[in-house]
This record gives structure tokens, C-alpha cells and sequence, in this order.
């Protein structure tokens, strides 16, 4: 790869860094604040939000999908790896390539599902509060799942492609 190109995609990597931890404390502090106005509403006044709860569990789906592209992008996901903990140096690398194009195989399949799912919902749609249709709150689940499995390709990419050689 040439330099400018991998200069670009770096650049483009930091952006979407940039834009999820945005996003990660918009939607944190919608629902803090979401919360607390329905608690002083419904002990203070004696009703609440009926559309607070709906909208609350939406913004934990979509922090979770945002949360867990930002954990991919920097490596700092849960991973569960004894092959990758115990195999010789010579080996970490191609474990850890092996389990990041594994990793990535999963995310484009659940963003294939994820998909079929947000299509069927499009079609055949519910409804959520406000009489709004579900289908664009659940829209990012496969580019979530779209954009892991891209990260996964990309840093296997990466390792061969800047080292030569797959290197943990």
C-alpha cells in the first residue's frame, strides 16, 4: 500500500474514533439525563414520560453497537484467547490472525442477519413510541457488525502488510 493511502486510512480511522466517543457521550448523558427527569417527574409530580422507558432502551442498544465498534477499533474488547496466551512467540501471530479473520467471519455474518433482519422489519413494520417504526433504531446493528468485521480484516491486513509477516 502506498503511503498516502494508508496515510488516508489512518486518517479516516481516527475520524470514526473521534465520531463513536462523540456519540458514546451524547447518548450516556441523554439517558443520565432522560433518568433523572423521569425520577424528580414521577416522585416530585406524580406522572412521568410514557415514551422514556422505549427510548431509554433504545439508546442502551445503540451505545452497546457503538460501544463494542469503539472497543474493536482500539483492541480494548473482551477477548478470551488461552491458544493466543500460551502458544510459542513464533505462533502469536498467526493465532491472533486466525482469530481476528474468525472474529471477522462472525461480524459479517451477523451483519448479513442483521440485514435480513432490518429489511423484514422495513417491509412488515412495528412500532415504537411515538408511532415511530422501529426499522431505523435497529439500522445499526448490521453497519455495527459491518464496521467490526471490516476492523478484524483491516488489522490482519495491517499486520501483513506493515511487518511482512503475521506478528502479534
Amino acid at each position: 500500500m502506498s503511503d498516502s493511502v494508508t496515510s488516508l486510512l489512518g486518517q479516516a480511522q481516527r475520524a470514526m474514533c473521534v465520531i463513536e466517543k462523540y456519540m458514546l457521550t451524547a447518548m450516556f448523558f441523554t439517558m443520565l439525563m432522560l433518568a433523572l427527569v423521569q425520577i424528580i417527574l414521577r416522585n416530585f409530580f406524580e406522572f412521568g414520560l410514557v415514551w422514556s422507558e422505549t427510548l431509554t432502551r433504545l439508546l442502551v442498544f445503540w451505545t452497546v453497537m457503538v460501544g463494542a465498534m469503539a472497543g474493536v477499533s482500539g483492541h480494548r474488547h473482551l477477548r478470551i484467547d488461552l491458544v493466543q496466551r500460551y502458544a510459542p512467540k513464533v505462533l502469536k501471530g498467526v493465532t491472533a490472525a486466525i482469530v481476528d479473520l474468525v472474529s471477522a467471519g462472525l461480524c459479517m455474518l451477523l451483519s448479513l442477519q442483521g440485514a435480513r433482519f432490518l429489511v423484514l422489519e422495513y417491509q412488515d413494520p412495528s412500532y415504537s413510541f411515538a408511532n415511530l417504526p422501529n426499522w431505523p433504531f435497529i439500522a445499526i446493528m448490521p453497519i455495527a457488525f459491518m464496521i467490526m468485521g471490516l476492523r478484524y480484516f483491516a488489522d490482519v491486513a495491517q499486520r501483513i502488510v506493515t511487518r511482512g509477516e503475521l506478528v502479534a
